[in-house]
């Protein structure tokens, strides 16, 4: 019996308590006694270690397999059987690899970005993205952090340039009420990126709309989602959704009752 459960990139614990939840209650409805846990330690499976109420069993390896070699054979002679967008989107992050291959010290490459949660009325001002990675889905406005510039000040600025949305800029900045440093090693496909999310609420127009905004710069469109839609029905680019989940604390409906 499989049951799907949500991702939460940066809620370890809540992760850690919904497999509990789910592997409770699948074990008392089907009289399991004792609780197994199958898994193969190597890098990076660090949460294997997270059920020490369980008897674990490690799985040894029979075969090297590595999948990212896999991976880089099909898209390197197989990749027509593909859609174009995720064709794009290898190809950007190769160029970008070969790009800084050379780079002296690797370990300490990574991007610096700012991304905004632009918040009124319970929606979220979200941007489609118009270039690859990641054409044609919906994300946080926000891009790369220039030389001289604050982290703050990208978001702000990229808040602004992607969206077109007709606020003052000294009322966005007035009304920022957080702001929180995302820089897990995993974020992105290619060099990691290291993202300030700059969280702004603002009231509605004198009118009780909506600011107007559109897609500007290199977003293809801007359009304002309900809060709770964006967490249950949009499929948003990389762990932006994580992203608004923490700083919004609003968790998406569980997987496993989603899609019961």
């Amino acid at each position: 019996m499989v049951r799907p459960i949500n991702d939460y990139k940066y809620a370890d614990n809540t992760w850690i308590g919904v497999v509990n939840d789910i592997v409770t209650k699948m074990s008392k409805n089907n009289g399991c006694d004792s609780i197994t846990l199958f898994g193969h330690n190597k890098k990076d499976t660090d949460y294997l270690s997270w059920f020490p109420q369980y008897r674990f069993m490690n799985i040894d390896a029979k075969y090297e397999v590595c999948s990212t070699d896999i991976r880089e054979a099909w898209f390197k002679n197989l990749p027509q059987k593909f859609e174009k967008s995720v064709v794009d989107d290898w190809n950007y992050f190769q160029k970008e690899k070969k790009l800084f291959e050379n780079y002296p010290f690797p370990d300490t490459l990574s991007f610096s970005c700012g991304d905004a949660i632009l918040e009124c009325a319970g929606h979220i001002l979200l941007i489609q993205r118009g270039q690859a990675p990641g054409a044609g889905t919906w994300a946080l406005p926000g891009g790369f952090k220039n030389r001289n510039e604050t982290f703050f000040d990208c978001a702000i600025r990229e808040l602004i340039e992607e969206t077109n949305v007709r606020v003052p800029e000294k009322v966005l900045r007035g009304s920022v009420i957080g702001s929180k440093l995302f820089d897990s090693p995993s974020r992105g496909n290619g060099i990691p990126r290291v993202t300030m999310c700059v969280h702004i609420k603002i009231q509605p127009d004198a009118d009780g709309k909506l600011p107007r905004a559109n897609g500007a710069d290199d977003a293809a469109d801007a359009k304002w989602v309900p809060l709770q839609d964006v967490m249950n029905s949009y499929q948003l680019y990389d762990d932006h959704k994580s992203i608004i989940s923490v700083m919004t604390k609003i968790m998406p409906l569980p997987a496993h009752i989603a899609f019961q």
